[in-house]
């Protein structure tokens, strides 16, 4: 079973929302998109992605159609509406299925996974600082404080997205954490794992770091979705065991009573 939260917020400076999350657990589907900020219809994008990947996956399509899809439903929207021209949207999305995780991601919103108090960045900005520091010339700690740090290089509904995939085995009371730069460009990683440990459940921590981002400026929109992998035993499985708990139970009963009578007549 999979336990989850999904919560989004304009944050403490913008009055428009762009990120956008959104979840189908039947059919395994976790999102958050993210609408670049400061072009026109950076909601709409987003909200195209969401509804797009939803509609897909409702179709059974792979994780590749469905990003394509919604890649060509921002650059048609755009051809239709001339003031939504140049917008587009961040992606970073999440299949699961048997306990196997498919991540996929176009620009710079992440995914995290934390297992056994244990925080891991499972995916890689899409941004031109991280292809500074892939040259070798700029350092990680130097990046969250460079001038071009919101400068992506890739975007879905502008030119021709190449996302990146990772495969993820996925163990039980693992939490899978997808968050927009509004949420992990304002919180450390230290901070994010201090918050994940601190709290039992993924409602709780999600809405703690969503407090902690405004308690700070606030300056971008937050989106966070996480995802618990929760200890899934069938139920037919523990039936079984309790039947079996059961049986034990009333054979050593029998045996001891056949033993006792045995026993009184010896």
């Amino acid at each position: 079973m999979l336990n989850h939260v999904a919560l989004t917020h304009p944050g403490n400076v913008r009055e428009l929302n762009e990120d956008c999350v959104a979840c189908d657990p039947v059919r395994g589907l976790w999102l958050v998109a993210d609408g670049m900020g400061g072009h026109a219809s950076g909601d709409v994008a987003s909200q195209l992605v969401a509804s797009t990947m939803l509609e897909a996956f409702a179709l059974e399509s792979t994780m590749d159609v469905a990003i394509e899809r919604a890649h060509a439903a921002i650059a048609q929207e755009a051809v239709n509406n001339q003031q939504a021209e140049g917008m587009g949207s961040t992606l970073v999305a999440a299949c699961i299925q048997d306990n196997q995780a498919d991540i996929a991601w176009v620009g710079d919103s992440r995914a995290y996974l934390w297992r056994n108090n244990r925080l891991e960045q499972l995916s890689k900005d899409h941004s031109l600082v991280q292809e500074l520091i892939d040259s070798g010339e700029l350092s990680p700690e130097a990046a969250l404080y460079h001038p071009q740090s919101n400068v992506i290089t890739q975007v879905l509904g502008v030119g021709e997205p190449q996302p990146d995939h990772k495969r993820v085995s996925l163990q039980p009371k693992d939490w899978l954490v997808l968050c927009s730069d509004g949420l992990w460009g304002e919180i450390s990683d230290t901070a994010l794992a201090k918050t994940l440990k601190k709290h039992r459940t993924v409602q709780n921590a999600a809405q703690s770091l969503i407090d902690q981002v405004r308690d700070g400026p606030g300056k971008d929109n937050i989106a966070i979705v996480i995802v618990e992998i929760e200890n899934d035993q069938p139920r037919d499985k523990q039936s079984r065991r309790l039947w079996v708990t059961g049986i034990t139970l009333l054979v050593a009963i029998g045996l001891s009573v056949a033993g006792y009578f045995w026993t009184f007549q010896s």
